[in-house]
């Protein structure tokens, strides 16, 4: 039984790495009930599988530590602060009572493969974009599918597959290949590694391993994907959770793990106050690093009135707010966002009137685009004074002349070369 629980902490960092595709939309919506159960059994699974250690912590240690992660935990928004309040009830129930101690390590490597978790998501997030080639894993399928007898061939887009349905063009991507999810299952797997028997081999098995498994998972979703055609399996949760499940069957029965051991939290010396004063420097360096680095300076308003004018326009609007209530051309074919994004910074304003001298009194810039009725030559006139007395003139025509545009943008064009 007690080994069958060992093997069970296995899973415990796929679970994790599952839930946080389930609460931050990387690929679907969030689903807070799902979430919140795959987080449960992962943490049922942690303390399970660790109860045989034993860690000594000092009350006072303790105390900071909690203090510390606590505070961490309100700090931070959610779903993440839960990682460091998960560890800190860990290290309440190191100090608790004996009864209860047997609980705390599976809090604590619950709390840090959560927290290794969302610092490698926020890592992912900002380079897969800048990195989209998969390098030697798109080579090494491609030598896989066509070993297993399916025809494969190099291309600009991806992978091109021989199938009996045709060609398909699959997409070498870091989320075809379930990256993401690897990453962070291997944040919990490396924190594993360290109870196994003969550590260096363990950590040399699992980084192998984990990029074999990437491929032989890609080929097998390729072949499904060619007798389905369901391009969701390469995301939808459910596919990858049961993509992922031998994974930690194969570590499982690979490494075992001897989790049965004692270990010390190093206590804190509060009199040294010279030790005090570089951890709280640390402290102090890490937060204002972290904070530097998800700071986003939004500027300032600028000093300027801007009209968009929509009165001669009946192509690429402007007006109705993008939501998800409403879909289909006029949602395509929009100027919503490019409006609300100067908001931020100018006055704005929209005309659906003729433009008059008295509304070009008002502007700064004046913003034309895709004019789909004529100007009057009086209008024209007026913009052409406009920017005569130091106004801005903004044209946004089409590539082609749909609806008229270039028709209707051509004789105000031409009053300025």
């Amino acid at each position: 039984m007690r080994s069958a629980m060992t093997r069970g902490v296995w899973f415990a960092p796929l679970l994790f790495a599952m839930s946080w595709l389930l609460i931050v939309p990387v690929y679907e919506s969030p689903r807070p009930a799902i979430w919140g159960a795959l987080l449960l059994a992962g943490v049922m699974l942690s303390v399970a599988g660790l109860r045989e250690m034993r860690v000594s912590c000092a009350p006072a240690t303790a105390a900071v530590m909690v203090a510390a992660c606590m505070f961490a935990a309100v700090l931070v928004p959610f779903p993440y602060g839960i990682d460091p309040a998960l560890a800190a009830f860990g290290f309440v129930l190191l100090v608790a009572h004996r009864r209860v101690a047997w609980a705390g390590p599976g809090f604590l490597f619950a709390g840090a493969t959560l927290t290794a978790q969302s610092v490698l998501l926020a890592v992912y997030h900002s380079t897969a974009p800048r990195f989209a080639s998969v390098g030697l894993l798109g080579d090494a399928a491609g030598f896989l599918l066509g070993v297993i007898g399916v025809p494969t061939a190099p291309s600009p887009g991806g992978l091109l597959v021989s199938t009996s349905s045709g060609t398909l063009t699959m997409a070498l991507s870091w989320e075809t290949f379930g990256v993401l999810v690897l990453v962070l299952f291997a944040a919990g797997a490396l924190l594993l590694v360290t109870f196994a028997r003969r550590v260096k081999p363990a950590l040399v098995l699992l980084l192998a391993l984990l990029p074999v498994y990437a491929v032989l998972r890609f080929a097998v979703l390729v072949l499904m994907f060619s007798a389905s055609s369901r391009i969701d399996l390469f995301w939808s949760a459910s596919v990858t959770l049961l993509s992922f499940v031998l994974l930690p069957v194969v570590l499982s029965a690979a490494l075992p793990l001897e989790p049965d051991r004692e270990l010390e939290v190093p206590a804190l010396a509060p009199r040294n106050r010279a030790m005090l004063g570089s951890a709280a420097l640390v402290c102090l360096s890490f937060v204002m690093i972290v904070g530097l680095w998800g700071f986003h300076d939004p500027g300032v308003r600028k000093q300027g009135r801007v009209v968009m004018d929509e009165g001669h326009s009946d192509w690429e609007w402007s007006t109705q707010e993008l939501d998800t209530e409403w879909f289909g051309e006029k949602s395509g074919y929009n100027y919503y966002s490019f409006y609300q994004y100067l908001d931020l910074f100018y006055d704005m304003e929209h005309n659906v009137d003729p433009i008059t001298e008295e509304l070009l009194d008002w502007a700064d810039v004046l913003i034309i685009k895709t004019p789909t009725t004529p100007f009057t030559a009086e209008e024209i006139s007026v913009m052409k004074q406009f920017v005569k007395g130091g106004g801005g003139l903004f044209l946004i025509g089409d590539h082609t002349n749909v609806f008229g545009t270039s028709t209707n943008m051509n004789p105000l064009a031409e009053e300025f070369g």
